[in-house]
């Protein structure tokens, strides 16, 4: 049984481009069986958990916005697997982070240094060595905000625009703007993408992707202008920024 479940979820061997590649639900019990086999053969600390936890987060990403109904998934995960949904959220947040690079992905040590970069846990304390708990989507932490915010810089734009204190990026069907200058995450005019019905899955990815590109050469065009002075940058009300704003003023 095993080494059946075993051809049916590949996992050692896997390429950054095995990991890129869409996940589509042939049928709901194949997608619970597999889910089931990644989390029972999880291990913390080796390359492959890492891979099991982001082609876990890949299938509940899947099965939370295409396949159940609106309100289902918490009672769904509780029901078929041996985690919370809060620990299906982590899961998920995880892969939504490296999707767009799945090799950054694999260029990590350990799952807890995955789960900082990408903002879902906090960086451990030097004073008592205390692991922090997980942040979860919703609960923000200005650490783990400023980390993951910081790593999307690493990433280079879907579109190819050269944007320096910009990224684009869609979590979970709403798009969000990260701006590195002022450290500010926002949702443009708030937006969120509802899956079409009988839309497949990469049909429905190239849609969002397209706006990620727009957005993209938009945000191309403020740095420009800004740069020009044409148009004025948002004022960072960090208190470095301010303080350093003071002692300008006061011929400091």
């Amino acid at each position: 049984m095993a080494k059946q479940e075993n051809a049916l979820v590949k996992i050692e061997g896997l390429t950054a481009k095995d990991l890129a590649a869409n996940y589509r639900v042939e049928s709901v019990e194949k997608t619970e069986n597999e889910i089931r086999f990644l989390d029972r053969n999880f291990k913390v600390s080796s390359n492959v958990s890492l891979i099991m936890v982001y082609e876990m987060g890949k299938r509940l990403h899947a099965m939370r916005y295409y396949i159940l109904d609106h309100g289902m998934y918490p009672s769904w995960v509780k029901q078929n697997f041996n985690y919370t949904p809060q620990t299906a959220a982590r899961y998920e947040k995880l892969f939504l982070h490296y999707r767009a690079n799945p090799r950054e992905l694999l260029e990590k040590n350990t799952v807890t240094e995955a789960y900082i970069d990408a903002g879902i846990k906090k960086i451990i304390s030097a004073d008592n060595g205390d692991e922090s708990p997980p942040q979860i989507a919703g609960k923000p932490d200005p650490k783990a905000e400023k980390a993951r915010m910081l790593s999307m810089f690493k990433k280079p734009t879907l579109s190819g625009a050269k944007l320096e204190n910009h990224r684009v990026d869609i979590i979970g069907g709403t798009i969000y703007v990260y701006r590195k200058d002022v450290m500010a995450t926002t949702a443009p005019v708030n937006l969120y993408f509802m899956h079409p019905p009988g839309l497949p899955n990469s049909d429905w990815l190239d849609m969002q992707k397209s706006f990620v590109v727009a957005t993209e050469l938009y945000l191309e065009k403020v740095e420009e202008y800004e740069a020009q002075g044409r148009i004025e940058a948002p004022l960072d009300k960090s208190i470095p920024a301010v303080m350093k704003r003071i002692k300008k003023e006061n011929g400091k």
